[in-house]
């Protein structure tokens, strides 16, 4: 009965401390010892994570809120008497951004792999880039406005040339450290902006964005010149320039031929002079003259050289100081330095300044209309509108030119109104530099050096080291057909199987002139015709040369006239090698030149400096070095190229 009422399954109560003591005396289950690790650096990185978010949203709440005080203070008018104001948020959103970038630093390969995610992912990837290119930006702008001192300048009010003049003088205080700082934060800036994808970014973002990019380039060009700014605007004092205005279309080696000659005068970086006139008036005869080289003399009848002919020299150094050198003895006038500008540099900055209205137009100047509105100008000068069929050739060719002096007149209305778009006129301006149609030359140490640093300065620039090459042509033929010429070049270095052996060169230029009239007189002498094209439709005569490294050796020239090859020393320690030939309408012809290059130039650390003559058109090249081979065109002053 016993064993019916007791439950066998239930420990007796003799049984159970004996149970509850095995239960107590078992071992505990522990976490394994690198589990414990892995749980508390997953709790420090969720704290950090927290931590960190918090920062981020802390500062980028600050970033938003300067940001929006920079805004209203942009639509109110931002003038001098604000400038203070503006430091102040500016350099709010400076530190702002500085810190929510450092703290995204720990995220940046996280963020750059979002960019998977809809319609958000490409901006938070490009988030860390964006934040640097704000940062430095600011950083500038906030270290800029210090060194200019906003307190002094906000007690100034006046048109905005008279608010630049203001800052450029402050600039006069700041070192070259400084702006050198200054320039660092535009550069570094520069460097993230170029990494973003901006195709793949929203619309008006990239848009934004696409404003900003070729600013900065411009922006870092200005601060890498500013040491020099005050002394070049005159700032310390008047300074006097030449401006060579250069016509392309007849093509010398600084650029084209020298058709007018202005006197620009700048005092306290305000215009206080300009003054232009035809480049023949330029001239005495009771002075002795240098002679013309001798390649002029035989093929143009130029004995002596003057200022219109003088550019015969494509180093820009060379050619300035000649050209002040006979302009001081001619006119009794010392300049301070020179600057070339050809007609696409023209088409650039009126294209920046906007349409021009000027008397005897029919319709409004601009960079699409300026070319052939000059030529109308020539043919019939709006002042008197005699035609050299009409007045003859002694009434209408002292007034042919009389349009350059009345169109740079317009500009300078048209710049000192203060109606310009001044970051349209400056990126046009830093086109131009970079094309090499504008030059400029200073008679000053320290400003020739910055403008050699940026490559303006229209200098030959061989490296230490490496080879080069630069073609020249000059026309000979006292016409305009450089309006039509068609080039390409092809350079080609062959290594020998005997490396203690230098090295062949090759260059071959494709020159095609497309007129399809017959030029029935095809002589080398002045002439004009019915109007400016009839100059176009002619034969070319041309003088080709190499600038190659100083001890190559001349092989062979094919395509020129056999008597006229020459070769010898030439500016910047380089070699030229020199051939004269004529293109009539209708014909294609290839100078072949073939030269040993220096020993010391070998396959293995070969470098090329290829430069491109100013005022020329881009021009196409291909380029084989061993078996390398590369198609381009040359578009701006320089291409290095290292196989």
């Amino acid at each position: 009965m016993t064993s019916i009422l007791h439950d066998s399954s239930t420990p007796s109560d003799s049984a159970r401390p004996h149970a509850e003591f095995a239960a107590t005396t078992a071992p505990k289950r522990r976490w394994p010892h690198w589990q414990r690790l892995l749980g508390l650096a997953l709790l420090l990185l969720s704290l950090l994570i927290v931590y960190r978010g918090g920062q981020i949203g802390y500062h980028g709440w600050q970033a938003y809120r300067a940001g929006q005080e920079l805004r209203q203070l942009a639509a109110s008018d931002l003038g001098m008497t604000r400038l203070p104001s503006a430091q102040a948020s500016i350099q709010k959103l400076t530190q702002a951004l500085t810190k929510l970038e450092r703290e995204l630093r720990l995220f940046r390969p996280i963020l750059h792999n979002l960019r998977w995610l809809p319609k958000y992912g490409s901006t938070i990837a490009a988030a860390p880039e964006l934040l640097i290119t704000g940062r430095e930006l600011t950083s500038l702008a906030n270290e800029g406005l210090q060194l200019v001192h906003p307190e002094k300048l906000a007690k100034i009010e006046g048109d905005k040339l008279a608010m630049i003049s203001a800052i450029l003088s402050t600039t006069a205080t700041i070192s070259q450290t400084q702006f050198a700082a200054l320039a660092l934060h535009a550069e570094v800036a520069q460097q993230a902006l170029n990494q973003v994808p901006m195709s793949q970014l929203p619309p008006a973002l990239s848009q934004r964005l696409a404003q900003l990019q070729p600013l900065l380039p411009m922006l870092e060009a200005g601060l890498q010149l500013g040491p020099v700014l005050p002394t070049l605007l005159g700032v310390k004092g008047p300074k006097t320039y030449l401006i060579l205005v250069q016509n392309n279309q007849e093509l010398r080696p600084t650029g084209g031929f020298i058709s007018a000659v202005g006197k620009l005068t700048l005092d306290k970086a305000s215009l206080s002079g300009l003054d232009f006139t035809d480049s023949y008036n330029i001239f005495r005869e009771d002075v002795d003259h240098p002679m013309a080289p001798g390649p002029m003399d035989r093929y143009m009848g130029i004995p002596l050289l003057l200022v219109r002919d003088a550019n015969w020299s494509p180093d820009l150094p060379t050619t300035a100081k000649l050209v002040k050198a006979l302009y001081a003895q001619d006119t009794g006038v010392a300049v301070d330095g020179v600057i070339t500008i050809d007609l696409h540099a023209v088409e650039l900055l009126i294209t920046a300044l906007g349409p021009l209205t000027a008397p005897g137009a029919e319709t409004p100047i601009t960079g699409a209309n300026i070319i052939s509105q000059m030529k109308q100008f020539w043919a019939k000068p709006p002042a008197t509108g005699a035609t050299l069929q009409t007045a003859g050739f002694q009434g209408w060719w002292g007034q042919r030119k009389d349009f350059i002096p009345a169109l740079a007149k317009l500009a300078m209305q048209r710049l000192q109104s203060g109606q310009v778009d001044y970051i349209s006129l400056v990126q046009a301006t830093q086109m131009a530099l970079n094309e090499r149609a504008i030059q400029i030359w200073v008679d000053e140490p320290a400003t020739t050096e910055q403008l050699a640093k940026l490559d303006w300065d229209g200098a030959l620039k061989p490296q230490p080291g490496a080879d080069f090459l630069a073609l020249v042509d000059m026309n000979m033929g006292y016409n305009k057909v450089n309006a039509v010429i068609k080039r390409s070049l092809s350079y080609t270095v062959t290594w020998p199987a005997d490396a203690t052996q230098p090295a062949l060169a090759t260059v071959a230029i494709s020159y095609t002139n497309p007129i399809t009239q017959t030029d029935s007189v095809c002589e080398a002498k002045p002439y004009y015709g019915e109007d400016y094209d009839d100059m176009i439709q002619r034969c070319y005569f041309d003088y080709v040369r190499l600038y190659v490294p100083g001890e190559s050796k001349l092989i062979t020239v094919d395509g020129v006239q056999p008597d006229s090859v020459s070769t010898q020393r030439g500016e910047r320690g380089l070699r030229v090698i020199a051939g004269y030939f004529v293109l009539k309408p209708r014909e294609q012809k290839t100078i072949i030149f073939r030269y040993q290059l220096p020993a010391r130039l070998k396959s293995a650390d070969y470098h090329l400096v290829l430069q491109r003559q100013s005022g020329t058109d881009p021009l196409p090249l291909t380029l084989t070095v061993g078996d390398h081979t590369m198609t381009t065109v040359l578009v701006d002053g320089t291409i290095n190229w290292t196989p």
